[in-house]
Protein backbone atom coordinates (compact mmCIF):
# COMPACT_ATOMS: atom_id res chain seq x y z
CA UNK A 1 0.00 0.00 0.00
CA UNK A 2 2.68 3.06 0.63
CA UNK A 3 4.15 1.76 -2.37
CA UNK A 4 0.99 2.70 -4.36
CA UNK A 5 0.81 5.94 -2.66
CA UNK A 6 4.77 6.30 -3.25
CA UNK A 7 4.22 5.35 -6.92
CA UNK A 8 1.15 7.72 -7.52
CA UNK A 9 2.81 10.36 -5.63
CA UNK A 10 5.66 10.30 -8.36
CA UNK A 11 3.63 10.15 -11.25
CA UNK A 12 1.78 13.39 -10.21
CA UNK A 13 5.19 14.84 -9.46
CA UNK A 14 6.19 14.30 -12.99
CA UNK A 15 3.04 15.50 -14.51
CA UNK A 16 3.25 18.63 -12.23
CA UNK A 17 6.86 18.99 -13.82
CA UNK A 18 5.70 18.31 -17.74
CA UNK A 19 3.19 21.32 -17.52
CA UNK A 20 5.59 23.92 -16.08
CA UNK A 21 8.14 23.05 -18.23
CA UNK A 22 5.49 23.77 -21.05
CA UNK A 23 4.23 26.76 -19.55
CA UNK A 24 8.35 27.99 -19.52
CA UNK A 25 8.13 27.05 -23.13
CA UNK A 26 5.21 29.14 -24.22
CA UNK A 27 6.22 32.05 -22.40
CA UNK A 28 9.44 32.05 -24.48
CA UNK A 29 8.00 32.21 -27.49
CA UNK A 30 5.71 34.34 -26.74
CA UNK A 31 8.84 36.86 -25.76
CA UNK A 32 10.50 35.92 -28.91
CA UNK A 33 7.64 36.17 -31.25
CA UNK A 34 6.85 39.80 -29.09
CA UNK A 35 10.44 40.62 -29.67
CA UNK A 36 11.02 39.52 -32.90
CA UNK A 37 7.54 42.01 -34.01
CA UNK A 38 9.50 44.78 -32.19
CA UNK A 39 12.55 44.36 -33.79
CA UNK A 40 10.87 44.43 -37.29
CA UNK A 41 9.09 47.01 -36.72
CA UNK A 42 10.40 50.20 -38.83
CA UNK A 43 11.69 53.60 -37.40
CA UNK A 44 9.62 56.51 -38.77
CA UNK A 45 11.59 58.14 -41.28
CA UNK A 46 10.12 60.83 -43.63
CA UNK A 47 9.56 60.19 -46.98
CA UNK A 48 12.45 61.65 -49.36
CA UNK A 49 11.22 64.41 -51.42
CA UNK A 50 10.61 64.70 -55.40
CA UNK A 51 13.46 67.49 -56.49
CA UNK A 52 12.89 68.83 -60.13
CA UNK A 53 13.85 71.92 -61.82
CA UNK A 54 11.56 74.29 -63.88
CA UNK A 55 13.74 75.85 -66.70
CA UNK A 56 11.29 78.44 -68.65
CA UNK A 57 12.42 78.30 -72.41
CA UNK A 58 15.04 81.60 -72.90
CA UNK A 59 15.80 81.56 -68.99
CA UNK A 60 19.47 83.07 -68.68
CA UNK A 61 20.28 80.45 -66.12
CA UNK A 62 19.66 77.04 -66.29
CA UNK A 63 18.94 74.64 -63.26
CA UNK A 64 20.64 71.28 -62.65
CA UNK A 65 21.78 68.95 -60.17
CA UNK A 66 19.28 69.24 -57.68
CA UNK A 67 19.40 67.18 -54.89
CA UNK A 68 18.64 66.94 -51.65
CA UNK A 69 21.53 67.31 -48.48
CA UNK A 70 21.75 65.77 -44.93
CA UNK A 71 18.89 67.82 -43.53
CA UNK A 72 16.83 68.18 -40.36
CA UNK A 73 13.28 67.94 -40.19
CA UNK A 74 11.67 71.02 -39.86
CA UNK A 75 14.16 72.46 -42.66
CA UNK A 76 15.86 70.29 -45.56
CA UNK A 77 18.26 71.74 -47.01
CA UNK A 78 18.65 71.13 -50.90
CA UNK A 79 21.66 71.89 -53.22
CA UNK A 80 21.53 72.46 -56.95
CA UNK A 81 23.60 74.23 -59.61
CA UNK A 82 23.00 77.33 -61.91
CA UNK A 83 24.37 78.00 -64.87
CA UNK A 84 24.56 81.29 -66.82
CA UNK A 85 24.12 80.17 -70.19
CA UNK A 86 24.25 83.71 -72.25
CA UNK A 87 27.30 85.70 -73.08
CA UNK A 88 26.83 88.64 -70.10
CA UNK A 89 28.03 88.21 -66.61
CA UNK A 90 25.32 87.72 -64.30
CA UNK A 91 25.67 89.93 -61.07
CA UNK A 92 22.37 88.70 -58.88
CA UNK A 93 19.80 86.14 -59.15
CA UNK A 94 16.79 85.25 -56.93
CA UNK A 95 15.73 81.16 -57.05
CA UNK A 96 11.98 80.18 -56.33
CA UNK A 97 11.24 77.34 -53.60
CA UNK A 98 7.89 75.58 -54.19
CA UNK A 99 7.08 72.97 -52.33
CA UNK A 100 3.97 71.13 -52.47
CA UNK A 101 2.47 68.42 -50.49
CA UNK A 102 -1.23 67.17 -51.03
CA UNK A 103 -3.36 70.46 -50.94
CA UNK A 104 -0.49 72.15 -49.42
CA UNK A 105 2.05 75.05 -51.73
CA UNK A 106 3.99 77.12 -50.14
CA UNK A 107 6.65 78.90 -51.96
CA UNK A 108 9.67 81.42 -51.09
CA UNK A 109 12.33 83.62 -53.08
CA UNK A 110 16.27 83.29 -52.25
CA UNK A 111 18.25 86.50 -53.54
CA UNK A 112 21.73 86.14 -54.72
CA UNK A 113 23.97 89.46 -55.00
CA UNK A 114 27.27 88.33 -56.39
CA UNK A 115 28.52 92.14 -56.02
CA UNK A 116 28.23 91.64 -52.59
CA UNK A 117 30.74 89.00 -52.34
CA UNK A 118 34.22 87.71 -54.42
CA UNK A 119 32.10 85.55 -57.25
CA UNK A 120 31.33 85.92 -60.49
CA UNK A 121 28.72 84.12 -62.67
CA UNK A 122 30.43 84.64 -66.13
CA UNK A 123 29.18 83.25 -69.35
CA UNK A 124 28.76 79.59 -69.78
CA UNK A 125 30.30 79.47 -65.73
CA UNK A 126 28.16 77.71 -63.23
CA UNK A 127 27.91 77.85 -59.50
CA UNK A 128 26.58 75.47 -56.65
CA UNK A 129 23.90 77.32 -54.81
CA UNK A 130 22.53 75.63 -51.50
CA UNK A 131 18.73 76.52 -49.82
CA UNK A 132 16.28 75.44 -47.39
CA UNK A 133 12.57 75.05 -47.30
CA UNK A 134 9.64 74.74 -44.90
CA UNK A 135 9.05 71.06 -44.59
CA UNK A 136 4.88 70.62 -44.84
CA UNK A 137 5.03 67.24 -43.76
CA UNK A 138 6.24 63.97 -43.10
CA UNK A 139 4.98 62.47 -46.37
CA UNK A 140 6.13 62.59 -49.22
CA UNK A 141 6.48 66.18 -51.01
CA UNK A 142 7.46 67.99 -54.29
CA UNK A 143 10.41 70.60 -54.10
CA UNK A 144 10.45 72.69 -57.44
CA UNK A 145 13.28 75.12 -58.32
CA UNK A 146 12.83 78.07 -61.04
CA UNK A 147 14.26 80.93 -61.72
CA UNK A 148 12.81 84.29 -61.11
CA UNK A 149 14.87 87.10 -61.56
CA UNK A 150 18.33 87.73 -63.21
CA UNK A 151 20.21 90.74 -63.11
CA UNK A 152 23.29 91.31 -65.77
CA UNK A 153 26.18 93.87 -65.34
CA UNK A 154 25.33 95.83 -67.94
CA UNK A 155 22.01 96.52 -66.13
CA UNK A 156 19.76 94.50 -67.73
CA UNK A 157 17.14 92.33 -66.19
CA UNK A 158 15.32 88.78 -67.25
CA UNK A 159 12.29 87.20 -64.56
CA UNK A 160 8.89 87.96 -63.67
CA UNK A 161 10.77 89.79 -60.34
CA UNK A 162 7.72 88.17 -58.37
CA UNK A 163 9.00 89.83 -54.82
CA UNK A 164 10.55 92.59 -56.33
CA UNK A 165 14.43 91.47 -56.11
CA UNK A 166 15.37 94.27 -58.85
CA UNK A 167 14.64 96.73 -55.75
CA UNK A 168 16.50 94.92 -52.91
CA UNK A 169 19.31 94.94 -55.33
CA UNK A 170 19.16 98.17 -55.93
CA UNK A 171 19.16 99.13 -52.08
CA UNK A 172 22.29 96.68 -51.72
CA UNK A 173 24.07 98.46 -54.22
CA UNK A 174 23.62 101.73 -52.68
CA UNK A 175 24.54 100.66 -49.24
CA UNK A 176 27.61 99.26 -50.38
CA UNK A 177 28.58 102.52 -52.68
CA UNK A 178 27.83 104.18 -49.29
CA UNK A 179 30.13 102.53 -46.92
CA UNK A 180 32.80 102.36 -49.75
CA UNK A 181 33.12 105.82 -50.56
CA UNK A 182 33.39 107.08 -47.05
CA UNK A 183 35.61 104.51 -45.79
CA UNK A 184 37.65 105.25 -49.08
CA UNK A 185 37.64 108.58 -48.10
CA UNK A 186 38.96 108.36 -44.69
CA UNK A 187 41.66 106.15 -46.14
CA UNK A 188 42.44 108.77 -48.95
CA UNK A 189 42.86 110.94 -45.83
CA UNK A 190 45.17 109.12 -43.55
CA UNK A 191 42.70 108.34 -40.55
CA UNK A 192 43.14 105.24 -40.23
CA UNK A 193 41.93 105.30 -36.69
CA UNK A 194 38.62 107.06 -38.05
CA UNK A 195 38.40 103.95 -40.17
CA UNK A 196 38.46 101.40 -37.37
CA UNK A 197 35.80 103.61 -35.98
CA UNK A 198 33.27 103.42 -38.97
CA UNK A 199 34.12 99.60 -39.24
CA UNK A 200 32.10 99.25 -35.70
CA UNK A 201 29.34 101.47 -36.94
CA UNK A 202 28.60 100.83 -40.49
CA UNK A 203 26.21 98.09 -39.71
CA UNK A 204 23.93 100.44 -38.31
CA UNK A 205 23.76 103.17 -40.89
CA UNK A 206 20.13 103.65 -41.68
CA UNK A 207 18.92 104.33 -45.38
CA UNK A 208 17.74 107.39 -47.13
CA UNK A 209 14.29 108.56 -47.06
CA UNK A 210 11.80 108.09 -50.12
CA UNK A 211 12.54 104.56 -50.73
CA UNK A 212 10.38 101.36 -50.98
CA UNK A 213 10.38 98.74 -48.36
CA UNK A 214 12.21 96.26 -50.42
CA UNK A 215 14.88 99.33 -51.17
CA UNK A 216 15.41 99.72 -47.67
CA UNK A 217 15.84 95.95 -47.06
CA UNK A 218 18.30 95.86 -49.41
CA UNK A 219 20.41 98.73 -47.81
CA UNK A 220 20.58 97.35 -44.43
CA UNK A 221 21.18 93.79 -45.95
CA UNK A 222 24.05 95.87 -48.05
CA UNK A 223 25.21 97.42 -44.99
CA UNK A 224 25.81 94.53 -42.81
CA UNK A 225 27.14 92.46 -45.28
CA UNK A 226 29.64 94.74 -46.30
CA UNK A 227 29.96 95.33 -42.71
CA UNK A 228 31.20 91.95 -41.61
CA UNK A 229 33.17 91.38 -45.15
CA UNK A 230 35.35 94.32 -43.53
CA UNK A 231 35.39 92.69 -40.18
CA UNK A 232 36.98 89.62 -41.32
CA UNK A 233 39.33 91.67 -43.58
CA UNK A 234 40.71 93.41 -40.78
CA UNK A 235 40.59 90.57 -38.49
CA UNK A 236 43.30 88.68 -40.82
CA UNK A 237 45.28 91.44 -42.36
CA UNK A 238 44.64 94.96 -40.56
CA UNK A 239 43.71 98.19 -41.98
CA UNK A 240 45.90 97.23 -45.37
CA UNK A 241 43.50 94.01 -46.21
CA UNK A 242 40.37 96.23 -45.43
CA UNK A 243 41.86 98.87 -47.68
CA UNK A 244 42.89 96.23 -50.41
CA UNK A 245 39.27 94.75 -49.52
CA UNK A 246 37.62 98.79 -50.41
CA UNK A 247 39.38 98.73 -53.72
CA UNK A 248 37.99 95.29 -54.84
CA UNK A 249 34.90 96.23 -54.07
CA UNK A 250 34.91 99.91 -55.33
CA UNK A 251 36.34 98.35 -58.90
CA UNK A 252 33.60 95.69 -59.01
CA UNK A 253 30.72 98.43 -58.30
CA UNK A 254 32.21 100.47 -61.12
CA UNK A 255 31.49 97.90 -63.67
CA UNK A 256 28.11 97.10 -62.98
CA UNK A 257 24.96 99.44 -63.52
Amino acid sequence: MGQTVHHKLIVRLVALAAVTFSLILVVKQDDQVGLGLTQSMPAFQPQAPVIVARNEPGSPLVISAERQLPKTEQAPEIAFNVTNVTNKTVIAFAIRVEVASGSKVVSSVSLRNLELSATELLPNRSLNNFDSYENLSSEQHRVTLSVDYVQFSDGKRWGLDSVKSAETVAGQRAAAETVTTRLLKIFKEGNASDAANVLESIADIEPPQQHSSEWNTGFRMGTRSVANSLKRANQAGGLGQVNRELARLATKLAGGH
